[in-house]
């Protein structure tokens, strides 16, 4: 990966992993430092007059996917996030998003949970430049 180029997750590992370790509603699996980087830059844009934001998600976190990757399914064809992880995508989302809105002051106008199903040449690692849906309408 590029330098500067990994995101980190809301979620935090408390321990070894284990099939559905990750718990959204207890707070030990959340990473409160997630993200500087991209906090600094919502807090930035809102200092600056910005009043338009828009969450969005690359992928799900990787044990959530059937590629265990962010970077798309090994299938093209297929969608990457387990069917058993829905919710528990939703709930990353969810919770993700009210962490950044906490701690920047920050209101999204909308989310998109995007999940890299489309590669553009098959492989996992094109994943990221493929279109990954239509955003979702934009409330008045």
């Amino acid at each position: 990966m590029r330098a500067g180029g990994a995101v980190p997750g809301w979620w935090k590992r408390p321990g070894p992993e284990s099939p559905d370790w990750w718990n959204p509603d207890d707070p030990a699996h959340w990473n409160p430092d997630a993200d500087a980087g991209q906090r600094w830059w919502l807090t930035a844009a809102k200092a600056r007059g910005a009043d338009t934001f828009e969450a969005f998600s690359n992928s799900a976190p990787y044990f959530m996917t059937h590629s265990g990757l962010v970077s798309g399914a090994r299938d093209p064809h297929h969608d990457n996030l387990r069917p058993d992880q829905y919710e528990r995508f939703a709930a990353y989302l969810s919770g993700a998003l009210r962490r950044v809105q906490d701690s920047t002051g920050v209101t999204f106008d909308s989310l998109s949970p995007s999940t890299n199903r489309t590669p553009t040449t098959g492989t996992p690692a094109d994943a990221r430049k493929a279109p990954t849906g239509t955003p979702p309408p934009r409330h008045a």
